[in-house]
């Protein structure tokens, strides 16, 4: 996961100029062109899993924040 983080972030990162030299890396080399693409999608795909995991984690937080409301309240 973490590797796949780390190129997205490294794309994102570049330069008009680095993005430009990177892009003619990839042309020529259909198989790094793969590669990143499946780390690319391999980072999407755990990026949707940890925002479930955080949309979890707030309703369940929630919960226990309106439990104490009620508890207050009584």
């Amino acid at each position: 996961m973490a590797a796949s983080m780390r190129v997205a972030a490294r794309i994102a990162e570049m330069s008009d100029d680095e993005l430009a030299a990177f892009r003619e890396r990839l042309r020529a080399d259909p198989e790094t062109r793969e590669t990143i693409a499946s780390d690319l999608a391999d980072a999407h795909r755990n990026l949707a899993d940890m925002l479930a995991v955080i949309e979890i984690a707030e309703r369940r937080l929630e919960v226990v924040k309106q439990d104490e409301r009620c508890r207050c309240d009584c």
